[in-house]
């Protein structure tokens, strides 16, 4: 599987399913105090500086680091970050980057070993944007992560575009797919 870095990558799964798997781990969701939770799956907003450290010195991450960008934390009022966790286990991240009351542009940092486990947490994550009253969540995937797109247009994310000749990679040239969900393809998928 290709790195699920700087990209939201969700595996198909009905919400019914998805509803019923909750319940019967006995999930349990607070999204305004922050956690989200299903069986031993945990999105929490914020993060340490610690474990800030491990997912931007991780390889795995690094790969689709972008030339002429530092390659670190973004700190700004805009940017919230929401940690993925497994049984007390660290396993990356989730950036949600709110671009305005409607949007927000959502960024996966899982781990190679969080890999199989990305349905779940980018299903919390879906759930958590959503429910910060936006109208619709953007993923920004970098060209050359084509699975990664195809699992987006799986659950219902819609191609909206792509910019060409957008950043460098590696000092390699590459495009940008634009891909969206609103809010009404989430209830209705979801």
């Amino acid at each position: 599987m290709e790195t699920l870095a700087l990209s939201l990558a969700v595996f198909p799964v009905c919400r019914i399913q998805w509803a019923a798997e909750f319940r019967a781990t006995g999930g349990s969701c607070n999204l305004f105090g922050g956690v989200m939770r299903v069986g031993d799956c945990e999105l929490t907003e914020g993060i340490t500086d610690e474990h800030l450290s491990l997912i931007y010195a991780d390889p795995f991450i690094r790969r689709v680091a972008r030339d002429g960008q530092e390659f670190a934390p973004i700190h700004h009022p805009l940017v919230t970050y929401l940690s993925a966790w497994r049984s007390g286990q660290f396993m990356g991240a989730y950036i949600a980057v709110k671009f305005s009351v409607f949007e927000i542009e959502a960024h996966a940092l899982l781990m190679k070993h969080a890999t199989k486990l990305s349905r779940v947490f980018s299903q919390l994550f879906l759930d958590w944007a959503f429910a910060q009253g936006v109208m619709r969540v953007t993923a920004s995937i970098i060209e050359g992560l084509e699975s990664v797109v195809n699992h987006c247009l799986r659950i219902g994310f819609q191609k909206e575009g792509f910019k060409r000749n957008a950043l460098t990679v590696g000092g390699e040239i590459r495009g940008v797919h634009i891909l969206g969900m609103t809010k009404e393809e989430y209830e209705l998928r979801w």
